[in-house]
């Protein structure tokens, strides 16, 4: 497989289906409509899914369109603005998701409009999350006077044509089986079309493929199709990874970073920065840039907490009280933000035991009490950030004695073995 190839056929696809950018976070997608009598718009995504939007824009012969139009959808509606119609209609409004429905088997919304209205295109303006590759397989259909509807894009249409497409390109001959290349060809279609998870998942099974070629192909859709919409194909799946991020956005999530560790240190004086978060401070001092999110870590004496389950219940029950969220069921760690702040923290929880700690995935036993407390500082994005006493033995322990050197490949292991006598009752896994 020649990765520079690779990615050249990805391009080409990538040309020739430019709609398909608009499953990007902030994506646009302008479809020309034409209709001169339109009194029904309705956008809506076929199959198991949740679907929401930024905005929508219609460009009428009538100026004043908007005081003769209503809305409504399949089910919730939901915004910074309120429920008010207006906030679908304000392209560039603060918001983020206009409307957002429940998981629903076909969701919708639709604008009515009490009198026909001539109807040139429809701009359609995605979500500034990951999640905007929900709108996969929208379509847009519009109906006049007499009830009936026409169909005026078709995104599932767009995906099958697609996947034919590439049935009959030169990506089939990337590798000499065919089985395998159609396996390498759906993936990369998965990937154009936003359905990120199941991508990921069949690149990881492929029975023929190496982890270097599985590097490759990782990095061929990063420069072919998702580096154009911020996002990254990391080892963690599909996010938008420190590199797109701007210096504010990454200053403010360090400082809320270092905001909850003080916070933290008012239940434990046991909570520093971990694992790449470390890394972060002392190697980089800046964001990791293919990584996505910052770890803490907080330790509790036997008598505090006997489990890693009534750890994670001490650490939920805390920070709740102190207006933050911490949700999630992981053996490791809980996710923590402020309501509507969005981007989550991971605070992993360990014990100590005699001299000895470890914060799962790490090894258990293998970090010293004195190695991690007390904690020393370091600086990053104007913050003095909490670190390990000895962020350098720790690194070394975490990370090996190649620590220095970034890679973006390496990943921990989850398997949660070693830690069952104290994992309590919660769910296991990463």
């Amino acid at each position: 497989m020649d990765p520079a190839r690779l990615v050249t056929e990805i391009q080409g696809v990538r040309a020739a289906f430019p709609d398909l950018d608009f499953l990007a976070p902030q994506g646009v997608l302008r479809v020309p409509v034409d209709h001169d009598g339109a009194v029904r718009l309705r956008l809506q995504v076929p199959g198991q899914t949740y679907f929401h939007l930024h905005a929508i824009e219609v460009a009428a012969d009538d100026e004043n369109w908007r005081s003769h139009a209503s809305w409504r959808s399949s089910s919730a509606w939901t915004g910074t603005t309120g429920t008010a119609a207006a906030a679908l209609f304000e392209a560039d409004g603060h918001h983020d998701a206009a409307f957002h429905t429940e998981l629903e088997t076909a969701p919708w919304v639709e604008v009515s409009f009490d009198r026909p209205v001539g109807i040139r295109h429809v701009t359609v303006h995605n979500v500034t999350s990951p999640n905007a590759s929900r709108a996969r397989g929208m379509q847009m259909l519009v109906a006049g006077a007499d009830g009936s509807w026409q169909k005026v894009y078709d995104g599932r249409a767009r995906v099958q044509l697609l996947r034919s497409v590439l049935a009959q390109q030169a990506l089939y001959r990337l590798h000499p089986v065919s089985d395998e290349t159609a396996d390498l060809a759906a993936i990369v279609v998965d990937m154009g079309v936003g359905a990120y998870k199941r991508a990921s998942n069949a690149l990881q099974h492929l029975p023929w493929i190496t982890d270097a070629e599985r590097a490759a192909v990782r990095g061929a859709v990063n420069h072919g199709i998702l580096g154009a919409r911020s996002l990254e194909w990391t080892i963690h799946g599909v996010k938008r990874s420190f590199r797109y991020w701007s210096e504010d956005e990454k200053r403010n999530y360090v400082g809320t970073a270092v905001e909850v560790a003080h916070r933290l240190r008012q239940l434990t004086p046991h909570v520093c920065f971990g694992f790449g978060a470390v890394l972060a401070v002392v190697r980089d001092g800046d964001l990791i840039p293919h990584d996505d999110d910052l770890d803490l870590i907080v330790a509790f004496e036997p008598h505090e907490a006997a489990t890693l389950a009534q750890a994670n219940q001490r650490i939920s029950a805390f920070l709740s009280s102190a207006g933050y969220t911490a949700t999630g069921r992981h053996l490791a760690h809980r996710q923590v933000a402020r309501p509507g702040q969005g981007k989550k923290l991971d605070v992993f929880v360990g014990i100590f035991e005699g001299d000895t700690i470890s914060w799962y995935p790490g090894t258990r036993g293998s970090l010293h009490r004195e190695t991690m407390f007390p904690t020393s500082e370091g600086p990053m994005l104007g913050h003095a950030c909490p670190l390990p006493r000895n962020p350098l033995q720790y690194l070394e322990t975490v990370y090996g004695p190649g620590w220095r050197n970034p890679d973006p490949a390496f990943r921990h292991q989850w398997s949660g073995a070693g830690y069952e006598d104290i994992a309590g009752e919660q769910a296991t896994g990463q």
